[in-house]
């Protein structure tokens, strides 16, 4: 799977629209494509598409953490519950959203989650610390827990051609999706 990613530091660069256009494109060549909207502030892959989600990946990092996004003997209870976000906007083309802005849980989820969590291997570790003493092999186990995500968003979306990731660089969480995610 293809992994390309839309970032862009300003808002309103018409990021998203590309994207989604990009996309289409591909679907319209018969290629199989998945979408991650990851902008945590303003995910609206979806209303390009006239669609809403319930709930998105943002609730999937709550749900599971990073020892058990590293446990590949547990990916299928993973896939399992990332296929109930995937939305279907057309035949080829699936997405998981960050989640459904209109909801207040949302914004209370995004508020409450310790985004430290994603940079750290335990929580006791993300309480309080600053990034300067994050360690190598929590960098490691963090990369490796985002990797394992890839796999699980290709099978939860059926193995598609091409996952667009569409990011907005304000969030430090983009660095590991920059760094690490995207095809080489």
């Amino acid at each position: 799977m293809k992994t390309i990613i839309f970032n862009s530091y300003k808002g309103h660069t018409n990021k998203t629209k590309t994207l989604v256009n990009f996309a289409k494109e591909l679907a319209e060549k018969g290629k199989e494509v998945a979408i991650l909207d990851w902008c945590i502030g303003e995910p609206n892959v979806l209303d390009k598409f006239n669609q809403k989600p319930n709930k998105g990946f943002i609730d999937y990092l709550m749900q599971f953490s990073v020892e058990e996004r590293l446990d590949q003997r547990k990916i299928s209870k993973r896939v399992k519950e990332l296929k109930k976000l995937v939305v279907y906007p057309s035949s080829n083309i699936s997405c998981i959203t960050t989640g459904n802005t209109n909801k207040s849980e949302y914004w209370t989820t995004c508020n409450s989650y310790n985004f430290h969590k994603i940079f750290y291997f335990t929580d006791a570790q993300a309480k309080g610390l600053s990034y300067a003493s994050l360690n190598t092999d929590d960098l490691a186990n963090n990369f490796k827990a985002f990797e394992n995500d890839k796999d699980v968003i290709q099978e939860a979306c059926g193995n598609p051609d091409y996952l667009l990731i569409d990011t907005k660089g304000i969030f430090d969480t983009n660095l590991f999706f920059i760094l690490n995610i995207s095809s080489k």
